[in-house]
């Protein structure tokens, strides 16, 4: 996402400019500062955090709006209440989507349709302070099981694990510069043989 310039750009694998789409406003398809993008691997679908408007919006591989679901509000619990989504994940088994909501620090779901279906938050101790990015985390040795989400807590300076339906299973990390810590973690995302790749935002790595 192209932040400042309110619009999503595309790049083939050699990095070669594809396609631009967004300008800046509050119509279908338009943006105020788009943050997270996600691709939904079932349609090659593309799935933005248009942060400003407080919603999340779907376009085909081509740029063209498909549709748009969630609306500012005071609490996540109401249902498609969105309030500055910032990082999102789309399951790639039946399209759940999972959004950071920054504004209410938590993680909602919704289904491909654009319902809500849940949120995630923990309980403390283990409770989300400061979201920052999501991922679904597959595992190798089981790529058909439900993955866990990850979420990056950028005020805890750790990564936190919930199975699928958000009950919490572990965390890691502190903050620090050795390995394995972190300042301020970011967004990040997965790879085939279940490693996880982390963005260390203030240790610039």
């Amino acid at each position: 996402s192209d932040w400042l310039n309110h619009r999503v750009q595309l790049f083939d694998p050699d990095g070669t400019f594809s396609l631009s789409f967004g300008t800046e406003g509050n119509e279908d398809g338009q943006f105020v500062s788009p943050t997270g993008v996600a691709v939904d691997e079932r349609n090659g679908n593309i799935v933005v955090c248009d942060k400003g408007n407080s919603r999340v919006q779907v376009f085909d591989h081509q740029g063209k709006h498909l549709k748009s679901f969630g609306s500012p509000s005071s609490s996540p619990l109401e249902g498609q209440n969105l309030k500055a989504p910032n990082g999102v994940a789309v399951d790639p088994r039946q399209g759940n989507v999972f959004v950071t909501d920054a504004a209410h620090q938590v993680v909602q779901v919704f289904d491909e349709h654009g319902t809500f279906l849940r949120t995630i938050s923990g309980e403390i101790p283990n409770k989300i302070s400061e979201v920052g990015g999501v991922a679904l985390w597959f595992t190798a040795s089981d790529p058909s099981a439900d993955p866990e989400v990850v979420v990056t807590d950028r005020l805890a300076h750790a990564v936190l694990v919930f199975d699928y339906q958000g009950s919490f299973l572990r965390s890691f990390g502190d903050k620090g510069k050795d390995n394995g810590f972190f300042d301020n973690p970011q967004g990040f995302s997965t790879f085939s043989d279940g490693r996880l790749l982390v963005c260390d935002r203030f240790n610039n790595r």
